[in-house]
């Protein structure tokens, strides 16, 4: 009987958790200084002490750098997006792979989904699943 799955320590499986949940803190990040730039219209205002001859000039320098840093933070934002996704795909592609079975040599099943559970080890502080029916364990 086989049985796949993609062969990672507990070391590689924490920082993959890590590693979601810092681009998640780094997405909110981001989210929250966009919010608070297009909120802040200090960049249609100029001090008093400019000549009302550069106060255009000024007001026009202000909104490019406030154009500037929206762009980048929509552009972050994306790619935030974009990494968190390639991240979850990844984790739940190896969880599924956990469950992946094939006939075995005396044409048993190795288990369903049903079969599985999962448990959090507190010695590696990662999760695993183990198999009711082999008593197997297969770290996701």
């Amino acid at each position: 009987m086989q049985f796949y799955t993609i062969n990672l320590t507990p070391l590689t499986r924490r920082f993959a958790h890590r590693r979601i949940e810092y681009n998640e803190k780094r997405l909110k990040m981001f989210q929250d200084r966009d919010e608070e730039l297009k909120r802040d219209k200090t960049y249609l205002e100029v001090a008093e002490a400019i000549r009302p001859s550069e106060a255009k000039v000024e007001l026009h320098k202000q909104k490019t750098l406030r154009d500037d840093r929206l762009k980048f933070l929509v552009g972050a934002i994306a790619e935030e997006k974009m990494l968190l996704k390639g991240l979850k795909e990844t984790v739940e592609q190896q969880r599924k792979r956990i469950f992946w079975e094939t006939k075995g040599e005396e044409g048993g099943e190795k288990g369903g989904d049903e079969d599985w559970e999962q448990y959090y080890d507190e010695q590696y502080q990662a999760w695993a699943w183990y198999n009711k029916k082999t008593q197997e364990v297969q770290w996701s």
